[in-house]
């Protein structure tokens, strides 16, 4: 019989204070607390700074689940080196998240080195199994490290449905190819397969993720949720699908889980993972912790466009601070800045969305179309 999945799900404080001990059981329950307590190694650790927002925003990961994974990495004798590259696309960006979201102090005074993946050299690796592509260029340290652990964040995602453990992998690739990698994935399933390409050769060693304070709808303040909880596991897969399973979600009909699946790089069938700590039939949102999904995984997207309107960016030019983030961040150069407000070129638009995904103000929206608005959250 095949071995089941094993991922934790432990409930905290949504304020943070008792995350320190949330983590170390949720690590020791699934089963990794071998992996990562062991002595003279390199251990990486990368949280999820797509922007400038701190972990209580719900945007990025909350510096003390880091700074309690150093703790463990240390005491048992290893080196603990934090890093990552943020969304945001102008030179010096990951450096002013990691200051800015107070994660450089903590992690430094935790005991951890502090590196910007956008300041080290990149390494080409090839992709033999590659569907999207056949190599990729990856920050050096996550390609020295010795064990990786993964710190997601918990969002919902208008191009993947969700955003965790899988898709966090995206951030060790430095710099503006993140932008080019976004233009070659220019559906949303081929966006999904690109990122199982770059998966399927920097898999982490362990998954921790932040779902204390996260993220739904369009990333506004009004779409923080708060579910309490850290989730744990080897397979990164299998803490999505059950990271998806919370917000009601089939994990199978969700392409990123399901390409991954399918290519034997995980499990996203809740069949063959086994869920400790929470009670599995517990584990679903409240309405006041349910965010907004934008999708129908019933209905297949290209059938969903042609009836219901494509998507399209929208901005709200009162919320607009003119700060010029939405153009420098669009991969396919469809925004221009004019009088100060961003243009749409829907023309070129592939609707990828980072605009929104990256507007510090929250100023850029979207819309389906009326019968999309009407009958899609």
């Amino acid at each position: 019989m095949k071995k089941k999945a094993k991922v934790s799900v432990i409930r905290t404080a949504v304020d943070y204070s008792g995350v320190e001990a949330a983590v170390e059981e949720a690590v020791e329950l699934a089963g990794c607390s071998g992996i990562i307590e062991q002595a003279g190694k390199n251990i990486l650790i990368k949280p999820n700074l797509v922007d400038l927002r701190d972990g209580e925003s719900g945007s990025t990961t909350d510096r003390r689940i880091v700074g309690a994974l150093i703790k463990t990495v240390g005491s048992a004798g290893s080196n603990a080196i934090v890093g990552d590259s943020s969304g945001l696309r102008w030179h010096g960006a990951t450096e002013q998240v990691l200051k800015q979201t107070g994660m450089r102090e903590y992690c430094e005074n935790t005991g951890a080195e502090v590196v910007s993946f956008d300041a080290t050299e990149p390494v080409r690796l090839e992709i033999p199994e590659g569907r999207i592509l056949k190599e990729i260029h990856i920050a050096k340290p996550v390609v020295d490290s010795d064990i990786f652990i993964n710190v997601p964040k918990m969002k919902t995602h208008i191009l993947t449905t969700i955003t965790g453990a899988t898709k966090n992998i995206f951030g060790c690739v430095p710099g503006g190819q993140k932008s080019y990698l976004h233009s070659v994935g220019f559906t949303p399933n081929r966006f999904a397969s690109l990122i199982v390409d770059i998966y399927s050769v920097i898999k982490p060693d362990v998954s921790v993720m932040d779902a204390v304070v996260g993220l739904g709808g369009m990333w506004r303040d009004q779409d923080i949720i708060r579910p309490g909880l850290i989730l744990a596991g080897e397979d990164a897969i299998a803490v999505d699908a059950v990271m998806a399973r919370y917000f009601g979600l089939h994990p199978l009909m969700i392409d990123l889980l399901k390409i991954a699946h399918d290519r034997g790089l995980g499990t996203a069938d809740l069949d063959e993972i086994e869920i400790v700590g929470v009670k599995p039939e517990e584990l679903y949102a409240r309405d006041r912790e349910r965010p907004k999904i934008f999708t129908v995984p019933a209905l297949g997207i290209s059938i969903a466009r042609l009836l219901l309107g494509k998507e399209r960016p929208v901005l709200n030019r009162k919320m607009c601070s003119k700060c010029d983030n939405c153009r420098k961040a669009c991969p396919v150069d469809a925004i221009t800045m004019i009088e100060g407000m961003p243009q749409f070129d829907l023309d070129k638009c592939i609707r990828c969305f980072c605009c929104l995904e990256l507007c510090p103000q929250r100023a850029v929206g979207f819309k389906r179309g009326l019968l999309g608005n009407l009958f899609l959250r």
